[in-house]
This record gives structure tokens, sequence and C-alpha cells, in this order.
């Protein structure tokens, strides 16, 4: 079985003009209610919102009443980015309630789901709100299922153009997290460098593969071929949360980088031949016109549609500091260092 996560509760929050728009989740969802493909999948909504134990597993208190004074004095703004309505605190809460529902149960019935929540969450750091982001709902929901014993290891796959320097700051010394990003080189948030790899016991378990305008999907494909996933077998992670970001497609107006709808069920597809247990959450994207498709095309994978791979790989210039960085660590890279050298 897959499952399908969401609510149109989440549409509450919203503000006028702002790329991080309720439009963008109606887009999505209005696509996906006519697909074939979902038809028969089971469909959860949030049971609740969020409890403060379960944000406190990443963030501060300071973060929780810095949210909720935001909300009562609503509209206002976090930061210049991150704007904040009298719905925004109880969505956010929502948001992150339903990833940690979809992580349990991805864990206990082996299952892969989409789940379709806002506001997005990666770029929430432990103590800070940021980059449209209130909490961090991917790494509240790992968090929380290393501490209730549901998993062991638990892999963070970021396919936002943006790095994720929330989760990134949430795991850095952890090794139960390996998290995995690429996104654009020198772009927002400006995190996410090639050599920040992890510090104490985390050293290693971050990987960072800043790209240059303008690649796509053979340079990803080389990507995870030769770093991402040898290492994330080796890993042998219990659950796989990926953060979807769908504004690494072409054209995005906050992009930069080059992948097409499909790809994003490609690389799902090969994240499910580590672990079935592969859950997505919705974070960032901007076309309206094209994110559904690629909501679709994950949604496809996810459901257990084979998607065929084309031939040609072109390795990204980050790949060898990359492998280099993280060898010490992993020397399963010793052939992708002498190879991509």
């Amino acid at each position: 079985m897959t499952f399908l996560a969401t609510s149109r509760e989440f549409l509450a929050h919203d503000a006028t003009g702002h790329p991080e728009t309720a439009a963008r989740l109606r887009a999505i969802l209005d696509h996906l209610d006519k697909h074939p493909a979902l038809k028969g999948w089971d469909r959860i909504e949030p049971d609740g919102p969020a409890t403060d134990e379960e944000l406190l597993a990443v963030h501060t208190r300071r973060l929780l009443l810095a949210v909720q004074g935001a909300s009562a004095s609503a509209p206002s703004w976090l930061d210049p980015d991150t704007y904040v309505v009298e719905a925004s605190e109880r969505c956010a809460r929502l948001a992150a309630r339903l990833t940690v529902q979809a992580a349990q149960r991805a864990l206990d019935h082996d299952e892969a789901g989409l789940v379709l929540v806002r506001p997005p969450g990666h770029h929430a750091t432990p103590d800070r709100s940021m980059g449209f982001c209130l909490y961090n709902n991917v790494a509240i929901a790992a968090q929380r299922m290393l501490d209730a014993k549901a998993a062991q290891r638990v892999l963070v796959f970021d396919h936002d153009v943006h790095h994720g320097n929330g989760t990134q700051d949430a795991f850095y010394g952890s090794p139960d997290v390996l998290y995995q990003s690429f996104h654009l080189g020198n772009h927002y948030p400006g995190t996410g460098a090639a050599d920040e790899t992890g510090t104490g016991a985390g050293e290693g378990y971050t990987m960072n593969a800043p790209l240059a305008l303008g690649d796509g999907e053979p340079e990803v494909r080389a990507l995870m071929d030769e770093v991402f996933l040898p290492t994330a077998r080796a890993f042998r992670p219990d659950l796989v949360l990926v953060s979807a970001g769908y504004d690494s497609l072409e054209g995005d107006p906050l992009g930069g980088l080059r992948l097409t709808p499909p790809f994003f069920g490609e690389m799902v597809q090969r994240l499910l031949e580590i672990t079935p247990r592969v859950v997505a959450v919705l974070e960032g994207g901007y076309q309206l016109h094209k994110i559904p498709l690629a909501a679709e095309w994950q949604a496809r994978a996810l459901g257990g549609e084979r998607i065929g791979a084309p031939p040609g790989r072109h390795a990204p210039a980050c790949l060898a500091p990359l492998a280099h960085a993280l060898r010490p660590q992993w020397r399963i890279l010793e052939s992708s260092v002498s190879q991509w050298r």
C-alpha cells in the first residue's frame, strides 16, 4: 500500500503576492485528485496539532514562543521572507504532526507515502524560523522516530534547490541521521558547502553537493551513483525522509537547476531500492503549472511504477571534492575519488 497525507486546512496559511502561497498546494491537490495513479491510496489527515513535546524534540522553547507571538499579532513577519498569518501557527503544528504520523506509518507497515503539507520546513533551524519555514517538519519526524526507538537510522534526502540548513543544523553532530543534499551553490541560504560534513560523532553524516547554475539530471545521476546511493546503502536506514522541493525544476523563479518532472519519480524510485519506507514531504517549488507534474511523477514512483532512466552521466564539479571530504568516514568512496579526480 501507499498513502497520501495532506489536509486542505493547510490552505489557510496564505499571503497574497508571496511565492509560498496556498495556490501551490491547491494546484497539486487538484491535479492529483484527478489522477488514476492515486486511486486506491489510503489518505490520512493530521490527528491534531503537534504538541510542544514533539516540537521541542528539535526546536527551542524560544522559537516556539516567537512563532506563537507572531501568530497572535498577525499579520506579521519572522524575517524578511517568512510571513505569519493568524492560521500559520496551527498550520505549522498540523504539518509537523502529520509528518510524524506519516513516518510512523511507513515504519509500522513498510509503506511509502507522499506528504503534502504547508508551511515547508527545511530552513527552520533549532532556534530560528526562516526561509518561509516555521517548524522543521522532516527533522521533527526523524527525531521523534529515533526517540521512540521506532528507527535507529534515518536518511534525509533533500532535493530542494535551496540547501536545507535547518535540517543540517539539527543533526550536524549525530551519526543517527544521514543528511544528503544537492542544491544550487552560492544560493540562499548561503550554506551547504561540500566541506560541511558534520562534527564530532556526526562527522561524515552530512553530505552536501552544491551544483552549478544550469546543472541538471546527468549531474545528479552521477552524484547519486557515486556518492549518495553507495553511502546510503552502507548506512542501512530504517526510514528515508525526502525533503521534496520542486523548485529544482527547470525554470523555477527561485531556482537555477534543470530537472524535469519525471526525474522526481526517478530519484524516489532509486531510494526505494534501499528501503520500501520512503516518505516524501513537500518543501519548495513555485511554478504552479509544473509542480503538480513533479508531485505526480513522485507519487507514481512511490506507488511502484517503474520509471526508466535515460543514459548519460556528467560528473558535477563538486563530486571529487565531496567524495574526498567524506572518504575518511566512507571508504566505499575510494573509487569515486580516483575516477572523478
